[in-house]
């Protein structure tokens, strides 16, 4: 994370008051220059990146977090229901709403490189139970064509993804369906 740190979410989450509100000062100006480096990178965004850029997942539920690699001998055709030709590695993150609990959220990425996993210590307000989405930046790599987000979650595990392109969908539940997979998850 190069706004939104670990060390700078723990400070501003910290039992010093002091602490705390020197890092509500620093969260405020994090804030600010993110915004103008979005600014800045916007027109690069395809329409994919744009979406996710004005998506907000903080305190959504992950549900899984899976890295899936191209099968083994496919002959590099689209399967009809992805733009993207295969094969690809994609990753692909399942999300809960707390607020809207009728539906799932999933984001798809087209990777560049295999996601990179950095885990922070698991102390106050991380906890390793936390499986909650907390912050999340987007960057344009520049010379290449491709992006990184960067997401930290509840647990300490600060995730980079690099990545070409990115899909959202949303995914509408029955009621029996969202009982079984938010319960079992609980």
């Amino acid at each position: 994370m190069n706004y939104f740190t670990a060390e700078l979410y723990r400070n501003f989450n910290h039992s010093d008051r002091n602490v705390s509100r020197a890092a509500a000062v620093t969260w405020r100006t994090a804030v600010q220059e993110y915004r103008v480096r979005l600014r800045t990178i916007e027109s690069s965004f395809p329409n994919g990146v744009r979406q996710l850029a004005a998506t907000n997942f903080h305190d959504h539920l992950v549900l899984t977090r899976e890295f899936r690699l191209p099968v083994a001998g496919h002959n590099g055709t689209s399967n009809g229901h992805l733009p993207w030709q295969f094969p690809i590695p994609v990753f692909i993150i399942l999300l809960s709403d707390p607020e809207h609990r009728d539906r799932l959220h999933s984001v798809m990425y087209c990777l560049r490189s295999e996601p990179r996993v950095v885990q922070h210590e698991s102390a106050h307000p991380f906890h390793p139970q936390a499986n909650e989405w907390r912050y999340d930046e987007l960057d344009f790599i520049e010379g290449t064509q491709s992006f990184v987000h960067r997401i930290l979650f509840g647990d300490g595990m600060e995730l980079e993804i690099s990545f070409y392109d990115v899909m959202l969908f949303d995914l509408p539940l029955s009621h029996s369906i969202e009982r079984t997979v938010l319960e079992t998850t609980s």
